[in-house]
Formats: structure tokens, C-alpha cells, sequence
């Protein structure tokens, strides 16, 4: 049988470039509105509100599946039936994680018995371990379809590993996961941007400008987590500007193409 081969130079050439991200930020800075520039996305919404949290994407019209059990993210993560989109999307997977996942992880029973705190829905710590074990295969089979990949979360902070004589600060941003797939689930991705947002001035001479600017941090800094697999494609800090199109999905798809690829 012979192994599958293919060439490192064809990855962002001829169109074959596939974008698959994981992004996070504090609710309301705009990850939503960044799905909704992918190109034409399926969207898996697990969070709450009218429309599953898709209400700010309500102008780009996209399709969007509602999950009401695990299965139904297996299926939508296998790619099945949904052969006709070039993006596939999970909005709110913190949130996916904190309902769906949890509860299909406190149906697996335990040899040494139920407890209380399992029958009312509350995990307990044996059970964590089987949560990131049925996050890591969703994640893992919806990045195995060729196609675009992003999958959005909510921000929290943890505490790194204390020791030798560097100073290393309290705590790190990272996407909101229990557990070990808080680290684990950047290890799967191509890519992971954080959401940020700062104040800026659209005319520097005028302080009567002053608004909000979003933006992504592409790299790791020490506060926060983030990484790319793509060296030296993306800026540091990327501006996220719907009216320019600067940081919406299809920028990043079309920045990596963009790259020269080396000749030995």
C-alpha cells in the first residue's frame, strides 16, 4: 500500500489553501461578525438568543444549523450532507462545551457509581477527562474535511506552569475549554488569533474620532495565546476593518496565498 505524498509548495498555491482557525475573545467583540466574511460558510450556532447568537450576521444571509445533541455536532463536524459550502463553522464552542458535551459526557456511566452532583448535571473532576476527550474528536474530525475551518470560543485565563528564574506573569488568555483542551485545542489548529479592541482615533487631529477599533493578535506575547503555522504571513497585530476588508476571513485566505513559496 502506498503512503499518501504531497509537496509543501502546493499547500498556498492554485487555490488549495485552506484556512483552519481557532479564534477567541471576551462575548460581544465581534467573532460572529468575523464568521459571517468566511466564504460561503455552514454555520454550527450553539449559543443563546434570537437566532443562536447569529443575529449580528444577519445581513450576510448564511445558513446556519442549530445542534440539540452531541450527535448532531458529530454529524455537522463529519461534514456530511454539507458538501456544497466551502467553510464550515462552529460559533460558541465554549458554550456547546458548558451544555451539549457536558451533558452527553454525564451519560457515560462510572464503575463506582452515580452521585448526586452527576444526577443534578454537575460534573465532577473524573468526568473532565471524558470532556476534552469527546472535544478533541469533534475538533479533530471537523479539521480533517477539506475545507475552511474556524471555530470560535470565549476568552478566560489561566495560570501557567511557576519555575526557574524567568518571570512569567499570573495568568494567560486562551480560548474558554476545560481543562487540558484549553492548551490542547490550539495544538490542533493551523492557526489561532485572539480578538482584541483598543480605542484609536480615525483622524489623529481629531480627538472627536475616538472609537473602538478591533483587531487580531496573530502571535503569541506573553498575556495571550496565539500562534501561526505560516511564517511570517500575517502581521503581528492585524486590524479587523470590514469597510476596508483588512482582518475579515477571505484577507487571511488571501494573505497566505500570497506567500512565495522557496525553491531549493
Amino acid at each position: 500500500m502506498a503512503l499518501k505524498q504531497f509537496n509543501t509548495s502546493s499547500l498556498t498555491t492554485n487555490g488549495n489553501f485552506k484556512l483552519k482557525a481557532l479564534v477567541y475573545s471576551p462575548s460581544g467583540f465581534g467573532k460572529s461578525l468575523f464568521a459571517s466574511t468566511a466564504p460561503n460558510p455552514a454555520v454550527l450556532t450553539c449559543e443563546t438568543g434570537h437566532g443562536a447568537g447569529m443575529l449580528s450576521a444577519q445581513k450576510a444571509g448564511i445558513d446556519c444549523f442549530v445542534p440539540e445533541t452531541y450527535a448532531d455536532m458529530e454529524l455537522f463536524c463529519s461534514g456530511h450532507g454539507l458538501e456544497k459550502y466551502d467553510t464550515l463553522i462552529v460559533d460558541g464552542f465554549s458554550y456547546a462545551t458548558d451544555t451539549i458535551v457536558k451533558t452527553h459526557a454525564l451519560t457515560i456511566p462510572r464503575s463506582h457509581g452515580e452521585t448526586k452532583k452527576r444526577e443534578m448535571g454537575i460534573l465532577e473532576l473524573s468526568d473532565y477527562g471524558t470532556l476534552a476527550e469527546l472535544e478533541r474528536r469533534l475538533l479533530a474530525r471537523l479539521l480533517q474535511n477539506q475545507k475552511n475551518i474556524l471555530v470560535t470560543c470565549l476568552q478566560d485565563y489561566y495560570s501557567p506552569p511557576q519555575g526557574g528564574s524567568d518571570p512569567r506573569p499570573e495568568k494567560i488568555g486562551g480560548p474558554d475549554l476545560p481543562g487540558m483542551m484549553r492548551l490542547g485545542s490550539t495544538a490542533l489548529f493551523d492557526f489561532v488569533f485572539k480578538l482584541d479592541m483598543r480605542p484609536a482615533l480615525k483622524d489623529p487631529k481629531d480627538p472627536k474620532s475616538r472609537y473602538n477599533q478591533r483587531f487580531w493578535r496573530t502571535s503569541a506575547d506573553g498575556k495571550y495565546l496565539a500562534k501561526t503555522r505560516l511564517r511570517d504571513a500575517f502581521p503581528e497585530e492585524v486590524p479587523f476593518d470590514l469597510e476596508t476588508g483588512e482582518g475579515t476571513f477571505q484577507w487571511f485566505i488571501d494573505r497566505a496565498q500570497s506567500q512565495k513559496v522557496s525553491k531549493s
